[in-house]
């Protein structure tokens, strides 16, 4: 395995990740039909490709950081309290916002933002939505969270993925996995067709990449930007072309990965991550992902007596820079002390591990 570094250009990347997630669900509050957005103008709203891009950073990363972990105790622990309490925040706030809303349909607003009315606050659907690890449940208090549960549970598991990956043949098998669950998926063959089957391929890339990033340093040039972004957003460039392969996907998945490396090894692409307000971005990425959909609902139901359709530039302006400080608030006092407490906890628990066995 590579030696673990950190690369703050990295959460620069997973910053803009989340901005375009935001950009991609602020234009469907309009549009019930997402096949209108695939137009290469608008690749940098592409919502579905920048979860993808969360998934394989989330192989570099876990896989990067696992070596410093004492342990699976101390790695899940970190794990733990790294995802819950931002999303318990952002969970609080949307269950607030829908009881004391009483929230009704708006007309102007499309289909798929209407979606308070088609839950309740139900025992069943508060305790769902806090475990978090049950990928049949639709969490309509924090939309985004689906990708949470797949997150949480592969982190769970993370450890199997990482250390399968050994050997002489390691990238071989790694690529024949990749490519059984694709099809499996394709063809709904289960268990493997589950959405955590299948996004734990992202994963898996993310851990290659980890491993190999040195072997493919010779990738990070400038002029290869536009041949990752043509396969990043491959939906948009050549829909049709797209649609030939057999999972559009993994064309965003090395699209992805393509940018991870041009990130750690291209000095001036690290130049620019690096700015201030880039790594600002990429610090308050997580709570801006959980915040946006909440804070965006609020803001409509809580002013929808002034709004109509011909304001919504004024409602993106509004909820957007509600989020960003908001988010700064959840990272500053809740994200940043819960993640040194998980360390702390995980710590604990691995020297009460190691006193366990020594007695």
């Amino acid at each position: 395995m590579a030696d673990k570094q950190y690369y703050p250009q990295l959460n620069s990347l997973r910053g803009f990740a989340a901005l375009s997630v935001i950009l991609w669900h602020y234009y469907l509050v309009l549009n019930d039909d997402p096949s209108k957005i695939f137009k290469p103008y608008l690749f940098f709203m592409y919502g579905t490709g920048a979860v993808i891009l969360f998934f394989v950073l989330s192989g570099f990363v876990l896989a990067s950081s696992y070596q410093t972990n004492k342990g699976y105790i101390d790695y899940i622990a970190r794990r733990i309290f790294r995802i819950y309490p931002a999303y318990y925040f952002a969970l609080l706030l949307s269950i607030m916002g829908f009881y004391f809303l009483n929230p009704a349909p708006i007309k102007w607003l499309a289909i798929g933002f209407n979606l308070w009315q088609t839950g309740a606050i139900t025992l069943s659907s508060i305790f769902n939505s806090l475990i978090l690890i049950n990928p049949q449940y639709f969490n309509f208090f924090v939309t985004p969270s689906w990708s949470l549960t797949i997150e949480m549970i592969i982190s769970i598991f993370f450890p199997i993925l990482l250390n399968c990956y050994k050997g002489k043949f390691k990238n071989f098998f790694a690529i024949i996995y990749i490519l059984t669950i694709i099809i499996l998926h394709k063809y709904k063959i289960s268990p493997f067709s589950s959405m955590i089957f299948y996004y734990s391929i992202y994963f898996v890339l993310g851990i290659m990449l980890y491993v190999n990033q040195s072997k493919l340093s010779f990738l990070a040039k400038w002029y290869l930007l536009p041949f990752y972004v043509c396969l990043y957003a491959s939906m948009f460039f050549s829909p049709t072309l797209a649609n030939c392969i057999h999972d559009p996907n993994l064309l965003t998945g090395i699209g992805s990965a393509g940018f991870i490396i041009l990130a750690i090894h291209h000095k001036k692409t690290e130049i620019i991550l690096n700015y201030s307000i880039f790594n600002f971005l990429g610090k308050i990425s997580y709570s801006c992902y959980l915040l946006h959909m909440p804070i965006l609902l609020i803001t409509v139901y809580l002013l929808q007596k002034h709004l109509t359709i011909d304001k919504v530039l004024f409602l993106y302006i509004v909820t957007l820079t509600i989020t960003i400080l908001m988010s700064y608030i959840s990272f500053r006092f809740i994200e940043k002390p819960f993640i040194n407490i998980g360390k702390k906890m995980g710590a604990l628990g691995y020297k009460m591990l190691v006193y366990k066995r020594a007695g």
